[in-house]
């Protein structure tokens, strides 16, 4: 009897952990832009994206050359407030994949353009700044993102490979603090 209480008390305590303000990301509403040759205007919620396509912006062994955005300008109300050039097709997919989410956890729509895709895959992050009025590139935000808790601002990462290994980030304003790395060994 004691053995089963001891389960029931750890299926409970692992059960109110999982609901514990956390959330599989790939749950969450993340907007999912495919940007092509062919794209030249697109708005997500308040935003409007102008977009310019280079079909020979990077060269390559394969293809010979990739494409990617050359030019992407965006609007809030009819006016410019941002703009980023060469946001190339790593990938070779012909098209630039954008996913826009308040990654941050600050009440503003943020952007990523996906840049490398192996195991998992990885995207440059642009982070609104409200005191800058414009989207910063995140160098730091080298990560994918597996679950969320948005009211702690905890992101936990993707393992990387075969090893289950990941880690746990805090976001204070635009800033990734690495709390720390989970390694899961199997068995």
């Amino acid at each position: 009897m004691l053995k089963i209480k001891f389960y029931f008390f750890l299926l409970l305590t692992s059960a109110s952990y999982s609901q514990d303000g956390w959330t599989n990301f790939a749950d969450e509403n993340e907007i999912n832009i495919k940007i092509t040759e062919n794209t030249k205007k697109f708005k997500v919620n308040y935003l409007e994206f102008v977009s310019v396509w280079d079909s020979k912006m990077t060269p390559n062994e394969k293809y010979e050359y990739l494409g990617g955005i050359k030019n992407l300008k965006i609007y809030f109300k009819n006016k410019q407030i941002d703009e980023h050039v060469n946001l190339p097709d790593n990938i070779g997919l012909g098209y630039v994949l954008m996913r826009f989410y308040d990654y941050n956890f600050d009440g503003f729509l943020d952007f990523t353009v996906q840049v490398d895709c192996g195991g998992s895959c990885y995207s440059s992050y642009y982070l609104y700044d409200e005191k800058l009025k414009k989207f910063v590139y995140q160098k730091e935000w080298n990560i994918s993102i597996q679950k969320i808790n948005k009211k702690e601002k905890l992101i936990l990462t993707q393992p990387e490979g075969m090893v289950d290994d990941r880690s746990l980030f805090r976001v204070n304003d635009d800033k990734l603090i690495k709390i720390k790395r989970i390694n899961l060994k199997s068995k």
